[in-house]
């Protein structure tokens, strides 16, 4: 009886963690995917970091200030929390929790 306790409680701890590493895995590859872009002053549209000239109107971009990097920065934190599952429970979470005040307040 103990043996298969332990087993039970290894093969969990197995999992947990196999889970874990999976989700990091898509994690850094929806990260992968997202490219740190900026705006082109002129036309509005997402050039590359390191471009020199705006590809959709031939402006040519002023080197990146540091308030700007800051700015792309967060927006790209922003974007790559946006995958992470634990990120998007919590936001749908205090949505849910907001809601049902709301109601409450509305009923009483």
């Amino acid at each position: 009886m103990l043996y298969w306790i332990i087993l039970i409680i290894v093969l969990a701890i197995f999992f947990g963690a196999h889970s874990r590493q999976r989700k990091k895995d898509a994690i850094s590859l929806e990260r992968a995917k997202i490219d740190k872009m900026r705006t082109c002053p002129l036309c509005a549209e997402l050039v590359q970091l390191n471009a020199k000239l705006c590809r959709f109107c031939q402006n040519e971009l002023l080197p990146i200030s540091n308030n700007e990097m800051e700015e792309i920065e967060l927006n790209y934190k922003i974007k790559i929390e946006s995958f992470d599952p634990d990120v998007l429970a919590k936001k749908q979470d205090k949505e849910r929790k907001i809601q049902s005040k709301k109601d409450w307040n509305d009923n009483t």
